[in-house]
């Protein structure tokens, strides 16, 4: 019998008991939610291409995206343009598209809310809209929400004020974490599952 997904499976004398990929559920599905409802397919693709287009090796993935790569992604979002860089590996360490978070290594969520709250405004030669309807601008109280952004300069709010993010934009800011299509495998082997 011949399996797919990775659990107790003997490939080339090695058993593999890493399951691979894993089915987004809870806050990882509703970002995915967000992800469709918001249009982000509509500009960023989810597919690292091969045979030489230079996806590697602008840093979008350490490989090609392969279909077991999106076995379990219901929808698959892959994108059909690709106006804003490539998402697949957006949440890996290795990736990052523009200089300011070059090697940066840790993902950094407050910068990708800030991305978010600020769109192309934030990002020189970007033409990203802003997501504002994610975020809620209210007034502070006391010492401020620990989740507020931290707005200094361009985009500053108005004193006594705070600009808190969504369940919406911290979901999706969580699906984008998870992206990293990274797991090796051996594509063209056949794979047998033991003991059944």
């Amino acid at each position: 019998m011949l399996c797919s997904l990775g659990v107790d499976v003997k490939m080339d004398d090695e058993v593999i008991t890493e399951v691979y990929p894993v089915k987004p559920y809870g806050l990882l599905a509703e970002g995915l939610r967000v992800y469709v409802s918001e249009g982000c397919a509509n500009c960023h693709s989810q597919i690292v291409r091969g045979l030489g287009s230079g996806d590697v090796s602008r840093g979008f993935g350490v490989r090609s995206t392969v279909p077991r790569d999106y076995i379990l992604d219901k929808p698959s979002v892959l994108g059909s343009f690709r106006l804003g860089p490539d998402l697949s590996n957006y949440g890996s360490k290795e990736w990052r598209s523009d200089a300011s978070s070059a090697g940066q290594g840790a993902f950094d969520s407050n910068r990708v809310l800030a991305k978010l709250y600020f769109g192309f405004k934030l990002v020189s030669g970007s033409s990203m809209p802003d997501y504002k309807n994610l975020f809620q601008t209210r007034r502070r109280l006391g010492q401020g929400s620990p989740n507020a952004l931290v707005l200094t300069g361009y985009g500053a709010v108005p004193e006594g004020f705070e600009v808190i993010p969504k369940p919406e934009a911290v979901a999706l800011v969580a699906y984008l974490e998870s992206l990293a299509r990274q797991h090796s495998f051996n594509t063209s082997a056949a794979v047998e599952v033991s003991g059944r």
